[in-house]
C-alpha cells in the first residue's frame, strides 16, 4: 500500500481505486460480460474515487495512477509546485 496525498499536505482523505482487469487474450463475448458484472459490483462498492479499466500492465503504471488519484482529490491550491 502506498499513501498518496491529494494536492496539499493537509488533505489526508483515503481514496480507493476500482480496477477492472480483462486480460488481452480474453474473447470478445467474455469481455462484454464484464460490463454487466462490473455494474453489479458498483452497486455494492460505491466508495471509490478512480475507476480504471485495464487489459495491459502498462495501463497500471504507478505514476499514472498517482496522477488520477491526485486529480480525484479536488482543488489544487499549489498548482505552481504540482506536476499534475
Amino acid at each position: 500500500m502506498r499513501y498518496v496525498y491529494s494536492n496539499d499536505d493537509l488533505s489526508r482523505r483515503v481514496k480507493f481505486i476500482l480496477v477492472s482487469w480483462v486480460g488481452p487474450s480474453v474473447k470478445v463475448m467474455r469481455k462484454a460480460r464484464v460490463s454487466v458484472h462490473l455494474a453489479e459490483v458498483k452497486q455494492i462498492i460505491k466508495s471509490f474515487a478512480v475507476e480504471i479499466q485495464a487489459s495491459e500492465k502498462s495501463e497500471l503504471k504507478e505514476e499514472e495512477v498517482v496522477k488520477l488519484i491526485k486529480r480525484a482529490g479536488g482543488a489544487n491550491y499549489d498548482r505552481q509546485a504540482s506536476n499534475y
